[in-house]
């Protein structure tokens, strides 16, 4: 009896902590965002936030790739994906021919229709952006986009998204492939209704070629969160007997760096290389019938 009744107590408390954990992990981005860092007329070499998580804790994230890699010419903008905060955010970077600064963020901006709160360092007046009482969020994109367009053409992009199923992260997705190194990049669906014409068209003037998904097409995203450089990246059908074509070509997946891919909703296998060729992390039966992100540590 007594065995019997220590069974059903254990039973119930895995219930209730598993509930407990998916409810947690269900609304962690409801409470927060991640933050996206940028600098204008500077390149970070590294970047440490502290403050507090979606959870209520006190966490501290830190990015210094550019030192342990020399990666000379620093980082342009920076997010913190799959780290997400809320309320008073202390950060401290390292701009290069400038040197170290720091500000801190006193009531973090969290946004109800995207996961990422966009935060500008300004040299001239020594501050940060993102604020709760700051402007607006679709503002503040169309401000990092004018860091690489003209202003006519930063407002011909801005206005051509005016109709996107996302617009918030359809600038995002824009602005990522405009600061990135590659000349090539693609957007997810978070653009479709957008006037994808008009913006192919004005970026293709700046050596930026941008190519959209299509509805039947599914967003696969790659982070790399390992302190190693992608090189080589292969997808394929789980069905399929070999890997297929390369795909990053002449790019790159930096630490810290969100690849992203249109690809058709199918069960996949994966596999990053790093600069001499060797494994970094592969994948088998992702189940990618929906939006997909391979998150590599």
């Amino acid at each position: 009896m007594m065995n019997s009744l220590a069974r059903v107590t254990a039973t119930i408390v895995i219930i209730l902590l598993s509930f407990i954990f998916s409810y947690n992990a269900t609304f962690a981005g409801n409470n927060g965002n991640q933050i996206m860092f940028h600098v204008k007329g500077g390149t970070i070499k590294y970047l440490i936030i502290e403050g507090t998580n979606q959870n209520g804790e006190n966490v501290r994230w830190v990015w210094d790739t550019a030192w342990r890699e020399n990666w000379q010419n620093g980082a342009n903008v920076l997010t913190t994906d799959n780290w997400w905060w809320k309320g008073t955010v202390n950060l401290t970077f390292y701009v290069n021919n400038v040197g170290e600064h720091a500000c801190t963020i006193d009531n973090l901006k969290v946004y109800q229709d995207s996961n990422y709160t966009p935060v500008f360092y300004y040299r001239s007046g020594n501050f940060c952006t993102g604020d709760e009482g700051s402007a607006v969020i679709l503002e503040d994109h169309k401000m990092m986009l004018k860091y690489y367009l003209s202003s006519d053409d930063t407002n011909s992009v801005f206005d051509a998204t005016d109709g996107a199923y996302n617009r918030v992260e359809c600038v995002t997705a824009i602005v990522e492939g405009l600061s990135g190194t590659k000349n090539q990049f693609r957007v997810g669906m978070s653009c479709l209704g957008a006037v994808n014409d008009k913006i192919k068209n004005i970026l293709e003037m700046y050596g930026k070629y941008v190519e959209f998904s299509t509805r039947s097409q599914i967003d696969f995203s790659i982070v790399n969160n390992s302190r190693q450089t992608i090189c080589w990246l292969y997808i394929s059908p789980n069905t399929s007997s070999d890997w297929g074509q390369e795909l990053l070509g002449d790019g790159v997946i930096r630490p810290g760096e969100t690849y992203y891919l249109s690809v058709n909703p199918d069960i996949y296998d994966a596999l990053a290389l790093d600069c001499e060729n060797k494994p970094i992390r592969s994948g088998y039966k992702f189940d990618a019938r929906s939006n997909f992100m391979w998150n590599i540590n």
